[in-house]
């Protein structure tokens, strides 16, 4: 049973590793010049879509790009949750995984799932922990 619970715990940590190089590859990959030209898309929509999302409180998981769209939002309670730190942004207020978010249920009106699924190892639960009711 030891064995059984080391063999668990030891798969969860390298689909942890594995989230986080799947990230740091993401982020690098937006300074290259196709990255640079896809945020500013990205960008683009985003600021002409969260000013017509209502509510207090908004919760954007994942931090790959400059989320100066945010600076057109109505919602002033913003939160920016990401599972590593290392080159994000100083709006980052919450390092967590998107599969363990420590969110009540309707406690957030809004999601912003930046890329999460294209990089998040255990993307049904992120799924599930975004969309709770």
């Amino acid at each position: 049973m030891a064995s059984n619970e080391s063999s668990k715990h030891i798969k969860q940590l390298e689909k942890y590793r594995a989230s986080i190089e799947a990230r740091h590859l993401l982020r690098k990959w937006y300074e290259t010049p196709l990255g640079r030209a896809l945020a500013e898309q990205e960008c683009a929509v985003l600021s002409d879509i969260v000013p017509n999302i209502f509510g207090y409180h908004l919760l954007q998981i994942s931090q790959h790009m400059d989320s100066s769209y945010l600076d057109h939002c109505m919602i002033r309670h913003q939160l920016i949750i990401d599972l590593d730190d290392k080159n994000a942004s100083t709006m980052l207020n919450m390092r967590s995984d998107a599969s363990k978010l420590a969110i009540t249920s309707d406690s957030v009106d809004a999601v912003i799932l930046q890329h999460t699924l294209d990089v998040d190892m255990h993307m049904e639960i992120a799924i599930c922990q975004s969309d709770s009711d």
